[in-house]
């Protein structure tokens, strides 16, 4: 009977350690792919999958409960990142065996383990991963069906409870905002035009947000015209330079500052002289700065940071209403998942059984029909439908004297 495997989790998270340790241990796809493939050419039989996003770094390994694969997967990952900080003694990851390595990742794709609550694009990096582990030949019975199985809560926790309800972060909440003021434009056949003043990490976030469908053209403009380029590279729009900050006012529907700058830099008679030239008129400017950007009293429509930040607390209210629903779905799911694991001594007798009455349904046909291929066929045949049917039943008992019955889902490995 195959040896019994176990599941492991070694990883670091926004929780537990600062970006510097996460952009060291960040993997693009075919990074991620190589890595993979380094694996499972040092250690025989390993199954894994890395999870990398820019909240978290996880590799998920499956082998032989005996076997020294986390080990033996540190040294790999010691060749391909020899500065790597998670190798370090002091540093801050975190490790999970068995059930609990599961129930993380059941956690992870349900949203309750996001830097915001119910994050929605965590499960199409799920995929993406494990198209990933696929690909690189990683992929084996234990690490793909708790990737089915986390992808299953993670949809279940979106349908069933409000755990990805309305628009939680400000980038989110912010394109939430252009989308209502926008409703005209789009009936009239008018591509909405937003300037986004700023190219830190808030401002990374609205245009991350704000350029999602590609339904906008988007401007970035910022005092350092690099930052502004690289924005508006990753965002898919054009950079401007600073200079151009009254040209590019007047040229935009919607205009929102997400700059530390410690004085307004739209200032009363900066949106005057933008209105006076303004062709089309200025719908909305939001004011993401901190300090503020607008001077106050402003002579166009302003949606402060405190407007911003109430339409983010109604969502996450309705969210975190939302996480003991969501706890309920991901502890079913663990529940599936030990189920799963504890039948796979039974379902590998079984499907052996099935393979040795396909063995001897062969030998036999042979033995008994001669020379005459068709007619060995047909008694093949015969004797193997014989075979299943006397076998049905006991295997039947095997599963009812091992515990309940379940439904086999899509995919399941043994």
């Amino acid at each position: 009977m195959d040896e019994p495997i176990e599941l492991h989790l070694l990883g670091v998270s926004f929780r537990t350690a600062p970006v510097a340790i996460r952009e060291g241990l960040s993997f693009g796809r075919d990074q991620a792919a190589a890595l993979l493939r380094a694996a499972a050419a040092a250690i025989p039989g390993l199954q894994a999958f890395l999870l990398s996003t820019c909240n978290r770094t996880e590799f998920y390994l499956a082998a032989p409960a005996q076997s020294p694969a986390v080990e033996a997967f540190l040294g790999v990952l010691l060749k391909a990142r020899p500065h790597a900080p998670i190798l370090r003694d002091d540093c801050h990851r975190y490790s999970f065996n068995g059930v609990e390595a599961a129930r993380h990742l059941f956690r992870v794709a349900a949203g309750l383990d996001s830097a915001i609550l119910g994050d929605t694009q965590i499960l199409g990096q799920i995929k993406e991963a494990m198209s990933v582990a696929s690909e690189a030949g990683t992929l084996g019975g234990t690490v793909h069906q708790t990737l089915v199985q986390a992808i299953q809560a993670g949809k279940r926790a979106r349908t069933e409870t409000k755990i990805g309800y309305g628009a939680a972060s400000l980038g989110s909440a912010i394109a939430s905002s252009l989308a209502e003021h926008e409703t005209d434009l789009r009936r009239d056949s008018i591509t909405p035009r937003v300037l986004i003043i700023g190219a830190g990490e808030i401002a990374r976030d609205i245009g991350r947000h704000v350029a999602k469908g590609r339904t906008r053209e988007i401007t970035f403009l910022n005092r350092t015209q690099e930052k502004a380029a690289q924005l508006a590279a990753d965002c898919g729009g054009r950079p401007l330079a600073w200079d151009s900050l009254g040209e590019a006012l007047a040229q935009n529907h919607f205009i929102i500052a997400a700059t530390s700058c410690p004085k307004p830099i739209l200032t009363h008679a900066v949106l005057q002289s933008a209105l006076q030239m303004a062709s089309p008129a200025i719908r909305l400017v939001i004011d993401a700065g901190m300090p503020r950007n607008v001077e106050p009293g402003s002579v166009v429509c302003t949606m402060d940071i405190d407007a911003i930040r109430e339409r983010q607390g109604l969502a996450l209210a309705r969210r975190r209403a939302a996480v003991p629903a969501v706890e309920a779905i991901v502890e079913d799911t663990v529940n599936e998942w030990e189920q799963w694991q504890a039948s796979r001594p039974v379902e590998t007798l079984i499907k052996s059984l099935y393979q040795e009455a396909a063995a001897i349904s062969r030998i036999a046909a042979g033995k008994l029909s001669g020379t005459d291929e068709a007619q060995r066929v047909a008694t093949e045949r015969l004797l193997h439908h014989s075979m299943k049917r006397l076998l049905t039943g006991h295997a039947r008992s095997l599963r009812r004297l091992h515990g309940p019955e379940r439904p086999v889902r899509s995919g399941q490995a043994v």
